[in-house]
């Protein structure tokens, strides 16, 4: 039960004087341990700005009476926004009947008219956690957890605005059929694959949990950020290239290692386990969460040895330039969380990137103006031979210069950029960005070229004949079995021929439309800065197609590529783009500036 009125989610850079200050908290012993003993309780409860200014206003309380705590803040509000964002919590002795408690907490610890409890001394975080089996690798993780209400979590404003659904609704159906099958109790880590882990897997839980207010997303999301971390490049950590190319990067499962591919790299998951469980035992040495962020920030921007390297942040006026939504999306996902989280040199490495994108999307080059490709489509057009290819030198030779065949853009890649400003634009305050007002723009036109372009059926897509790309020869061979909606390509274009759009999808669009849930993002976001009613109208039908086609239909489905993908889990759900969409088509959601 939420204690206190939760408001529309406040305009960029304004504190949310009327969010919410108070909300049950329930303790849950994990259903593994049989022993109802008194427990040492850790955990973290987010604030929106403005809400907490010191953590001694914040108490614990069983029915009205306060009880011992101790308490400490994790994470700070950055720029103009102010206060608390996280507040570390431990209870000691906590008594459980049943395995439970219901407990409260708000700020008017100070306001009351007795003296306060006194606090705790902090006790070792450890001391109140138990053991995974060998599934889950062993890992640590908490004896028991403490629940927040999703309504309460989407009030603080800890990620980018939503609106949680209703128990049992068709999202949340959707979302336990593919939890059951790839990501809770059957996921086994250690069998997993590193592609399991792409996309980051344990935001996709924690994203789950904040939607559903569910212990077992939690724990699952526990567990799957100590193992992604664990792999993480850190201080006295093993390692070949790990050793030699600096901390942040992702050294394998194995003997393969990807410190220098920053596609395994991300920082919103640390941002997420900190503020949502306050436990930072997982970091080696005598290094700290901000270090660690830090260091995570900075390996983004180092060169993606296996996939090519890719300057996000300095225009480029070359026809070959290597670019891909993916990395471009995925470090300034990372530049963002790194800026909400600690300030510092990763708000302008964020500015930058948003910058580069602005001008890769809404700026002609001059191959553009020689070509006559013009006017640009909204989309972030660029070489797909090099997007396929980073790493190869026969451009010339096996593209060459004014191939307009060569000149496309990845439609589930660009959600990874969409993710990445829509959070730029919620999370940042606009101090802390240059051109933190040219975001909507950059998200409106992208959404409308996605809309356009990207679908079999698009309206601007169909360049086949009295037909769509899907009837093309081949073309019934794309879909996996579940999914009646729109079908997305692998690679689209609004000036390539069909015949190369079709022969890329028969070759390598075989998965296409198991990334239709996250486009939600990316129509979600557009779709809130838009003001021409028929865009809105074409919009709103492609984010209801795919509701009504792939999220009800696909709901416990048996499709063998879809099922056989785990890492389909990670992208269908970091995003939240369903909840996202929910959201901008609700009355909570104040209109676009």
């Amino acid at each position: 039960m939420l204690l206190a009125t939760v408001a529309a989610a406040a305009a960029p850079g304004v504190a949310a004087d009327a969010a919410a200050t108070s909300a049950t908290i329930q303790l849950v012993l994990d259903k593994s341990i049989s022993s109802s003993e008194e427990a040492l309780v850790t955990f973290s409860i987010p604030f929106a700005a403005g809400v907490l200014h010191n953590v001694d206003e914040l108490a614990i309380r069983r029915g009205d009476a306060e009880i011992p705590a101790y308490v400490e803040p994790g994470l700070l509000w950055q720029g103009r926004r102010h206060g608390v964002r996280s507040a570390v919590v431990q209870l000691q002795g906590v008594a459980l009947q049943d395995g439970r408690a219901l407990l409260s907490f708000d700020t008017r610890r100070l306001n009351s008219s007795t003296a306060p409890v006194p606090r705790l001394k902090k006790l070792a975080i450890t001391s109140g956690y138990t053991r995974a089996g060998p599934q889950k690798a062993g890992l640590a993780y908490p004896r028991v957890f403490a629940l927040l209400p999703p309504a309460y979590l989407a009030a603080s404003a800890l990620i980018s605005p939503y609106k949680p659904g209703a128990p049992g609704d068709a999202f949340t159906r959707f979302a336990d059929s593919h939890f059951d099958a790839s990501a809770g109790t059957p996921f086994d880590y250690s069998k997993s694959a590193v592609a399991d882990w792409l996309f980051d897997r344990a935001t996709a839980d924690y994203k789950r949990y904040m939607d559903s207010g569910r212990v077992e997303h939690l724990k699952e999301a526990f567990l799957a950020f100590r193992f992604y971390i664990r792999h993480i490049k850190q201080t006295d950590t093993p390692g070949t290239n790990c050793a030699t190319q600096g901390r942040g990067g992702w050294f394998g499962l194995g003997p393969e290692e990807k410190c220098n591919d920053t596609k395994y790299t991300y920082v919103e998951p640390i941002k997420l386990h900190y503020a949502l469980t306050g436990d930072d035992t997982w970091f080696e040495g005598t290094d700290s969460v901000k270090a660690q962020v830090e260091a995570m920030d900075v390996q983004t921007t180092r060169s993606n040895a296996e996939w090519g390297g890719s300057d996000c942040a300095s225009a480029s006026n070359q026809e070959n330039y290597n670019f891909t939504e993916r990395k471009c999306g995925l470090e300034l996902l990372n530049h963002v969380n790194a800026c909400t989280m600690y300030g510092g040199a990763s708000c302008a490495r964020a500015a930058a990137t948003i910058a580069f994108l602005q001008d890769l999307q809404q700026r002609p080059k001059p191959f553009d103006l020689a070509n006559g490709w013009v006017p640009l489509p909204g989309f972030f057009r660029h070489s797909w031979h090099k997007h396929e290819c980073a790493a190869c030198s026969d451009w010339n030779t096996a593209v060459g210069a004014g191939n307009r065949d060569d000149r496309r853009f990845s439609p589930w890649m660009s959600e990874n950029i969409a993710d990445a400003l829509w959070q730029a634009y919620w999370q940042l305050d606009p101090t802390l960005v240059a051109d933190h007002d040219q975001i909507g723009e950059i998200l409106r036109r992208l959404a409308v070229a996605v809309d356009n372009f990207a679908f079999t059926t698009s309206p601007l897509g169909k360049r086949v004949p009295n037909n769509d790309l899907e009837h093309a020869p081949g073309g019934e061979t794309w879909r996996i079995d579940c999914n009646t909606g729109p079908l997305p390509l692998y690679s689209a274009s609004d000036i390539a021929s069909p015949a190369a759009l079709v022969a890329t999808e028969s070759a390598d669009g075989w998965f296409s439309d198991m990334h239709s849930p996250e486009l939600l993002t990316i129509l979600a976001a557009g779709w809130y800065f838009e003001r021409d009613p028929a865009n809105r109208a074409s919009l709103r039908k492609r984010a209801e197609s795919i509701e009504a086609g792939f999220i009800s239909h696909c709901t416990n489905s048996n499709d063998t590529r879809l099922r056989g993908t785990p890492r389909a889990w990670n992208w269908m759900m970091r995003s939240n783009g369903q909840r996202t969409w929910d959201w901008v088509t609700s009355n909570q959601a104040a209109p676009a500036p």
